[in-house]
């Protein structure tokens, strides 16, 4: 997955970088359940890379029990 990512278009990354500023000063997190230790989550999920085949963005966070770095599409 991660080798065919390309940077994010920059018609997208304004809106998904405000976005991303924006969840960080309200203190929004994503949850989720950590596929390497299983443990609920709490993570902010940064924009990553850009997929132009699915047109879809990536985000990257980590998981605050064990540091493992999870990935997440649109």
């Amino acid at each position: 997955m991660k080798n065919k990512l390309k940077p994010i278009p920059e018609n997208k990354i304004g809106a998904y970088m405000n976005a991303f500023i924006e969840k960080i000063e309200k203190g929004e997190k994503s949850t989720s359940v950590c596929p390497r230790c299983g443990k609920m989550i709490k993570t902010f999920d940064m924009p990553y890379g850009y997929d132009p085949e699915e047109n879809d963005v990536y985000f990257v966070s980590v998981c605050p029990a064990c540091g493992a770095v999870l990935y997440s599409k649109e």
